[in-house]
């Protein structure tokens, strides 16, 4: 049929062949860049970190090519590929959501006529999700332990963590002005800082300060 339609000489718009459309090149590196400094207004680091680290994959899998020169076959391949890396089906649902979006805004922000081709790629639901154990009650006492004895500036950070439970990225970006100790219950009022984001909204909270924290 476009064998037929093409030698009609039908004109491109009737067919939806816009032949500006066809001369419009944007690498996936390049609309990374431009979706970082438009997407990327007011958002924290972990935003340009993640997306950086997901291209990146992409790039090393397929090459940095243009959006619209990927196919769904290649969604698939990287798809496999990520999970022979080792990513639980969870990781790899996140590098397709953003490489998803990041192509999205491309083929928005350039007036490309194409799919995108990793939106309907399969990831599996695989039993592969990281369980993380807790410390045995004896190795954190012993560690707390060792922290009074050294005493210390990063043993104090140390000992903080182990009773509250906080990130280290969390506990190490507190100001004096976050710690609440004149009061009935000292606790941490934990909240964001222009040296140190947290990972998410819902992270801002009040921590109770309790044995070795407090």
């Amino acid at each position: 049929m476009s064998l037929r339609i093409a030698d009609l000489q039908i004109p491109s718009i009737i067919c939806g062949t816009d032949h500006h459309d066809r001369h419009v090149a944007i690498t996936l590196s390049e609309a990374l860049e431009k979706y970082h400094a438009l997407r990327g207004i007011g958002k924290d680091e972990l935003f340009f970190r993640a997306s950086s680290r997901f291209v990146k994959y992409e790039i090393e899998e397929l090459g940095d090519r243009n959006v619209a020169d990927y196919s769904s076959l290649d969604a698939a391949t990287y798809r496999d590929r990520l999970f022979d890396r080792g990513l639980s089906s969870s990781s790899v649902k996140r590098t397709f959501s953003s490489i998803r979006s990041i192509v999205n805004f491309a083929i928005r922000e350039n007036g490309l006529n194409c799919p995108n081709a990793f939106s309907n790629a399969l990831i599996p639901d695989k039993d592969d999700q990281t369980r993380r154990i807790p410390i045995p009650t004896d190795y954190l006492k012993k560690i707390q332990s060792e922290c009074v004895k050294l005493d210390d500036e990063v043993r104090w950070l140390i000992a903080l963590i182990s009773d509250s439970g906080m990130r280290l990225a969390e506990a190490a970006g507190l100001s004096k002005t976050d710690l609440v100790l004149k009061c009935d219950y000292p606790h941490i009022d934990l909240k964001p800082h222009k040296w140190r984001q947290l990972k998410t909204k819902n992270r801002k909270r009040k921590i109770p300060l309790v044995g070795n924290s407090l």
